[in-house]
């Protein structure tokens, strides 16, 4: 019996263990769950972490490694809402989000329209890094030029009726020619959801700490905002370790050191890169 949402990650063997250990546990003991699937796309797990995956009531769905996960994974989202029909769809990050209080009722707040969280600080990395390669040649500048004044979508949490979704999907085949750079799907994302529309959500529901301009505060291992209050969701967003600003991060009271020298040398990194974004007008 399929249930009426779906909450859809994608691993392979180097996030399997965070994802059972650290996602899974602080959504299970975080989040409502009733009526709502949960499936992992696997790229290449190890058998032992297939085991406990599915031992922790999870499904699994064997998918092709041949691209970036981040991109290929809106490809195989949609091979899986061509078998099944769900109301509600959120697209999260498995291998460095953690839940810490509930977030059911983002399943029922606007439902027909996709909902994501923008980055508290802005960096064009599309003007340094070569993720428009994988778009097509006629496409680039438009698209860096159109995103260069938007605010930016973080996608490793996305809410929307499935159809959206297989519409993403749609627009890969439409706008980029392979499936291999990293954060391309960050590209197209806001492209699509700044051109079409979409339900911006406060920053809780996906606070990116490398992007976090509001204050916060572990305790406990647990993330708190300047009110005191718990942040549902915390993303130690981050392509390399030195990018992370949290160590140890994790689902735990022993869990979660802010690095502090090394998130000043990101922000004067990140500036820079603002910096050069300006002053070429919006890249490529």
């Amino acid at each position: 019996m399929v249930a009426t949402h779906l909450i859809v990650t994608a691993s392979d063997s180097r996030c399997g263990d965070f994802l059972v250990d650290h996602w899974h546990r602080s959504l299970r003991q975080n989040v409502q769950l009733q009526d709502i699937d949960i499936v992992v796309l696997d790229y290449g797990l190890t058998a032992e972490q297939r085991r406990r995956i599915l031992e922790a009531g999870m499904e699994l769905q064997e998918c092709i490694h041949d691209g970036h996960v981040t991109n290929i994974r809106y490809r195989d989202i949609a091979t899986l809402l061509a078998k099944r029909s769900y109301h509600q769809v959120l697209l999260v990050d498995g291998g460095d989000i953690i839940f810490q209080s509930d977030i059911s009722h983002l399943f029922r707040d606007r439902p027909t329209r996709i909902r994501a969280v923008c980055d508290e600080r802005k960096y064009s990395l599309q003007t340094v890094l070569p993720i428009l390669s994988d778009f097509r040649p006629d496409q680039r500048r438009a698209i860096s030029r159109f995103l260069h004044d938007h605010p930016q979508i973080n996608g490793g949490f996305v809410l929307g009726p499935g159809a959206a979704f297989v519409h993403l999907w749609e627009e890969f085949h439409s706008l980029t020619r392979s499936m291999t750079q990293f954060a391309a799907d960050q590209i197209l994302l806001n492209y699509v959801l700044h051109r079409d529309g979409f339900e911006e959500l406060p920053s809780r529901y996906n606070f990116v700490l490398v992007a976090a301009r509001s204050t916060f505060v572990v305790r406990d291992g647990q993330f708190f905002d300047a009110t005191g209050a718990l942040i549902p969701v915390v993303h130690n967003a981050g392509h390399m370790p030195f990018f992370r600003r949290v160590s140890r991060f994790g689902y735990g009271a022993d869990r979660n050191v802010v690095k502090v020298s090394s998130h000043v040398a990101v922000r004067v990194l990140f500036a820079a890169v603002d910096l050069w974004s300006r002053l070429s007008g919006g890249g490529r």
